[in-house]
């Protein structure tokens, strides 16, 4: 990509101010940890819940579109690689959160297993050493899979040679299947495991729908403030906004249907070892959350979503997306803290520390961007302009679905 050209000009202001709002929130949150070690390393794992989330989530995005195509898949494919690529990025960061394991985690403080008979029956799977070796799994399968996507992206903008998106299709049928996996052991050892004497067979696929939620919502977030130059601006036509919406709707419709399905379930068996968990987020203040998640984080978006002008006008489109990223910490924030606090009560770390690590997650994302177009090439060799009646578009999803 030319350094003088309008969209580098872009990335570098982004850039820097997310980096510098990266650099003040660390510099807060390093304040917050020697204040309050646990309530740092609480913070924490919400935002390090987040942004791992929006790296999963654009590797899932990616892959759903190889198997099932889409020119929505197209326009936003430089932004889910870059995002998900970044996975690497979440590798690194994940070491303060080990270091914080027995402030967050009953079951990795020395000798709690052998003492606390509720916690007799989880004794075998909450060992730290197989703690770690199902982390090195987790993230040799993810950064593995983030790689060779885009790996055999970048070929193929430099040659055009079939057999790279043969290979993508063909690896994201398994890929997807290995990511439901890995991420039901990593949301129990991640969250479940925070109150061990609770269970839930479907927490897994209710984080595996909050990463491609929030992932999508990110995406067109940051795919609106690029759309203001060339080519990415002749490529997100209202068309492709069109197509972002309805399946940011989808997401936010199957969030809610996913999460009132373990809710009813867990309310008609009515057994203490699994109420106990939504009990102690209904009381203390805590289900006034849960009921603005129910209004802000579903009815809101659903409303709004449905009215055609708002999927195809790009500013309505990204303050609904904002709003979705908004909420979904929010849930997190709910889903986590009420496990250390019985009552109602939000740390300024709560939201300094997810928006300290998103100033270097952000920095991160435009270093990646900038190396290359914003828009897949419809064949081999670079970007020049993009017609504005789609070609790009037209001719890679053809591809797409010639190599499924």
């Amino acid at each position: 990509m030319n350094d003088d050209s309008p969209s580098n000009s872009i990335l570098v202001r982004l850039r820097w101010g997310a980096l510098a709002v990266g650099i003040v929130g660390a510099g807060l949150s390093v304040v917050g940890f020697l204040n309050d070690r646990q309530q740092f390393f609480q913070s924490y794992l919400i935002a390090y819940m987040f942004w791992l989330s929006v790296c999963i989530g654009a590797a899932g995005l990616m892959m759903l579109n190889y198997v099932a195509g889409g020119r929505w898949g197209v326009v936003i494919r430089r932004v889910a690689e870059a995002a998900a690529i970044l996975i690497f990025l979440m590798a690194v960061l994940l070491a303060p959160l080990l270091l914080g394991l027995s402030d967050l985690y009953k079951w990795a403080r020395p000798g709690v297993l052998d003492e606390d008979p509720a916690l007799r029956n989880v004794v075998i799977f909450h060992q730290i050493p197989l703690f770690y070796v199902r982390l090195a799994i987790y993230f040799s399968v993810w950064c593995g899979i983030s790689f060779l996507l885009k790996r055999w992206s970048v070929q193929r903008d430099q040659s055009d040679n079939p057999s790279l998106m043969r290979k993508a299709v063909a690896l994201s049928g398994p890929g997807m299947f290995a990511y439901v996996v890995t991420l039901t052991f990593a949301s129990v050892d991640f969250l479940c495991s925070l109150e061990p004497g609770w269970d839930s067979t479907i927490i897994g696929f209710m984080y595996g729908t909050d990463c491609l939620l929030t992932s999508l919502a990110f995406i067109i977030v940051i795919a609106v403030l690029l759309a203001k130059v060339s080519p990415l601006r002749e490529a997100l036509t209202t068309d492709r906004l069109h197509d972002l919406g309805n399946l940011l709707l989808t997401f936010v419709m199957f969030w809610a249907y996913v999460s009132i399905s373990q809710y009813l379930i867990i309310w008609m068996g009515n057994l203490p070892e699994e109420a106990h968990w939504y009990y102690h987020r209904t009381i203390g203040g805590w289900e006034w959350v849960a009921r603005s998640l129910m209004g802000l984080h579903f009815a809101l978006p659903f409303f709004l979503l449905l009215f055609r002008h708002v999927k195809r006008g790009a500013t309505s489109l990204f303050c609904v997306a904002l709003g979705v990223l908004v909420m979904r910490v929010v849930d997190l924030l709910w889903m986590v803290a009420p496990a250390f606090r019985p009552e109602l009560r939000v740390h300024w770390l709560d939201a300094v520390v997810p928006v300290a690590m998103g100033g270097l997650f952000v920095a991160a994302l435009t270093w990646v961007l900038q190396r290359q177009p914003l828009v897949v090439p419809p064949s081999g060799g670079t970007v020049a302009e993009v017609p504005s009646g789609g070609t790009t578009n037209d001719a890679h999803a053809a591809s797409v679905s010639e190599a499924a």
